[in-house]
């Protein structure tokens, strides 16, 4: 508990420190913060992320095998259903 001295004014000890953040690691990032820095650094490292995952794939590397699956299943065009 802080001491009030006569000449102090009631709660000057419990004021800021001048010059000094009291949150020093700032403000969390958003997610669509997030979700842009992501995209940037896959734009200019994506394509040796997905050689290095095709190259393992294609060693045995099961894990990559099924990632490079669902890749191409995510990216491939899909037929319209036929109307009936």
């Amino acid at each position: 508990m802080p001491k009030f001295s006569q000449g102090n004014r009631a709660g000057e000890d419990m004021r800021f420190i001048r010059g000094r953040s009291n949150n020093p690691a700032g403000r969390p990032k958003r997610v669509e913060t997030l979700r842009k820095e992501i995209a940037g650094e896959l734009a200019k490292s994506g394509g040796v992320l997905v050689r290095s995952a095709i190259q393992r794939a294609l060693a045995g590397d099961s894990m990559c095998l099924v990632a490079c699956l669902n890749l191409i299943a995510a990216t491939a065009e899909r037929p319209e259903p036929a109307e009936k």
